[in-house]
């Protein structure tokens, strides 16, 4: 991964991570800066919204309870 890195410097870190984003986590990034002491102030950002267990385990449910029924053909 990335982050554990030790032969990239946490302004490239910053960059590859930005590269990598999209959609709504693009949002979540979008305003930071491109520096050394930013890479962690994303990476936390970008954990604490997507790593959100009770969030992913609401959004799972919501889409299982309503999928579409299946019928034989």
């Amino acid at each position: 991964m990335v982050k554990d890195s030790a032969t990239l410097t946490p302004t490239l870190k910053l960059q590859h991570l930005l590269a990598c984003v999209e959609g709504d986590a693009r949002g979540t990034s979008k305003n930071i800066e491109v520096n050394g002491d930013n890479f962690e102030v994303a990476l936390t950002a970008l954990s604490r919204r997507y790593e959100n267990k009770r969030l992913l385990i609401s959004v799972y449910m919501k889409r299982l309870l309503y999928m579409p029924k299946v019928t034989k053909k």
